[in-house]
């Protein structure tokens, strides 16, 4: 079950609000905010276009002062999907927020693909279709 000021943040988005989890398109990427107690997370579903962009990835968030900075207590980098896991205090709302643009424009940076490629094997889709997969 997600609080009210993530569901706020998701209304801002336009986020679809279901069975305890909020999900939407932003930035041309699919993002999914879960929450419990004490933590707060962001699931961003990506496709690398190679290892190299996922290695800069990990470096980034990796880096202790970055995560320190901004409440990450777990960063998980898959081949599919990036998870930020925030420690929830006061405030954490708008750490989450201005993290979220940080990772975007990173992703943007490393031409990193989002819901428009298949994050398993690659490929655009066909038509204009997008990734719909939650995580």
């Amino acid at each position: 079950m997600i609080g009210s000021a993530f569901k706020k943040y998701a209304k801002e988005l336009h986020f679809t609000l279901d069975k305890g989890v909020a999900y939407g398109e932003y930035r041309q990427y699919l993002l999914t905010f879960s929450e419990g107690m004490g933590w707060k997370k962001v699931v961003i579903g990506v496709c690398f276009p190679d290892q190299n962009s996922k290695e800069a990835v990990q470096v980034f968030l990796m880096d202790q002062k970055f995560r320190a900075s901004h409440k990450i207590t777990e960063a998980l980098i898959e081949d599919s999907a990036v998870t930020l896991v925030f420690q929830d205090t006061m405030g954490t709302i708008k750490v989450v927020r201005n993290t979220v643009e940080e990772v975007l424009d990173k992703f943007t940076e490393l031409e990193i693909r989002g819901i428009e490629f298949c994050n398993y094997c690659g490929q655009a889709f066909a038509g204009g279709d997008k990734e719909k997969i939650l995580y």
